[in-house]
C-alpha cells in the first residue's frame, strides 16, 4: 500500500511538472507569433529597425509611419491625438506602444488581408489567446483543472500557424526567386520550434 501511494504521488509530481513546462512553451510560443508579426509588419512599414524591434517598443518616441497608422491601425494622427490619450492631452508614439492588443488585432486583420493568415487560423488564434491569458492570469485553476491535451493542442496549433504565416512572409515579401515554392520554404522559427520540442519533451 504505501509503494502504491508513493508512486501515486511520484506520478503526480510528475503529470504536475510537465504540465507546468507545457504552459510555459505555450506562454513562450504565443509570445513569440505576436511579436513576430507586429516586427515584421512594423519593419514593412518602416516604423522600425527590424534588429531594434524590441529597442523601438522601449523609446518613449517610437517613429510609428504615417502609413502604418493609416492602413494598419486604420487610424490618422488627427484622431490619435484627439481620442486616444483618455486626459486629452498630446499623445506620443508610447500610446500606441500601449495599445498592444488593439495592435495585434489589427496586425491580424492585415495578415488576412494579405493572405497570410486564414480566416479559420485567426478563430485558432483567438481561442489559443484565451487559453494563454488563463494561464498568464490563472495558472493554479490552470494545473489543477486543465487537460494536458488541452495544451498541447494550443501549443502544437499555434506553432503549425507561425510556420506558415513565416512560410507565406518570406515567399511574399523576400523571395526574388521565382522557382521557389511555398513548400520549399523552411524558415527559422521551424528549428527554434524543434529545438524546444526537446527540451520540454
Amino acid at each position: 500500500m504505501k509503494n502504491d501511494n508513493e508512486k501515486q504521488v511520484k506520478e503526480s509530481k510528475l503529470y504536475f511538472q510537465k504540465m507546468l513546462m507545457k504552459c510555459a512553451s505555450l506562454l513562450a510560443v504565443y509570445e513569440n507569433f505576436t511579436r513576430e508579426i507586429d516586427r515584421n509588419i512594423m519593419f514593412l512599414y518602416n516604423s522600425c529597425d527590424y534588429g531594434l524591434y524590441y529597442d523601438c517598443l522601449n523609446k518613449e518616441e517610437t517613429s510609428f509611419s504615417d502609413k502604418y497608422i493609416l492602413e494598419v491601425l486604420h487610424l490618422d494622427k488627427t484622431f490619435i491625438k484627439k481620442n486616444m490619450n483618455p486626459y486629452n492631452e498630446k499623445t506620443s508614439n508610447k500610446d500606441i506602444i500601449k495599445r498592444k492588443e488593439g495592435r495585434f488585432k489589427a496586425n491580424i486583420e492585415w495578415c488576412i488581408n494579405q493572405n497570410l493568415i486564414t480566416k479559420e487560423e485567426k478563430q485558432e488564434i483567438e481561442k489559443i489567446r484565451k487559453k494563454r491569458n488563463e494561464i498568464a492570469h490563472d495558472l493554479l485553476n490552470v494545473l489543477e483543472y486543465e487537460k494536458l491535451e488541452i495544451i498541447e493542442y494550443s501549443i502544437n496549433k499555434i506553432k503549425e500557424i507561425d510556420i506558415l504565416f513565416n512560410k507565406r512572409w518570406i515567399y511574399e515579401f523576400e523571395n526574388d526567386d521565382e522557382n521557389v515554392t511555398l513548400e520549399s520554404i523552411d524558415p527559422g522559427v521551424q528549428l527554434i520550434y524543434l529545438l524546444l520540442d526537446l527540451i520540454v519533451d
